[in-house]
């Protein structure tokens, strides 16, 4: 009976982790949002607010349950999906890397879209807010991250996340950024 009980709470916590790890996390891009506040009044889960820090609204992960109220709210397309285990595929013939790793000031991506289609890198911190991208045209290359926001202010220490995207395919890594 004993042994019955703890497989069923092991089954219940892989079940957990697995839905926790597939669940869609959304962000607001800044350059779209024109700060009407419709988003923040349908979310169900408190889980948008106001971050006076960067003047815009921003979401919670911990707190948004992925329902996309405030997508189908937001008439700028501001709101997009950042982290799904469904809409986009993890490719592994996409190639990116980075160096150095951990980076103090400066670090090199380098990338390898297999397809030759156009893509973008994307950095984001680890509450998956987006903190610079960057445009790719080429095949293979490389560009190069400062550290730095898209406002231009150097970023906190932490982990961030970079991730090559181009269609419905990504690769998403870490790095570190250490002062």
């Amino acid at each position: 009976m004993k042994k019955k009980i703890i497989y069923a709470i092991i089954l219940l916590f892989v079940m957990a982790v697995t839905l926790y790890a597939a669940r869609v996390i959304y962000q607001i891009d800044p350059d779209q949002c024109n700060g009407c506040g419709e988003c923040f009044v349908q979310c169900p889960n408190d889980a948008i607010y106001y971050d006076y820090e960067v003047w815009t609204y921003q979401i919670n992960p911990e707190l948004c349950d992925g329902c996309g109220d405030c997508v189908d709210t937001c008439n700028h397309n501001a709101i997009h999906e950042v982290v799904s285990n469904g809409s986009e595929e993890i490719d592994p013939n996409l190639k990116i890397s980075c160096f150095p790793n951990p980076l103090s000031s400066n670090t090199t991506i380098s990338y390898d879209m297999h397809n030759g289609q156009k893509g973008e890198i994307v950095i984001f911190n680890i509450k998956g807010r987006k903190i610079r991208s960057f445009p790719i045209e080429s095949r293979t290359g490389q560009v190069s991250w400062d550290g730095k926001d898209r406002a231009g202010n150097e970023v906190a220490e932490g982990i961030y996340f970079y991730k090559l995207k181009t269609g419905n395919r990504k690769v998403i890594k870490r790095l570190t950024v250490i002062k």
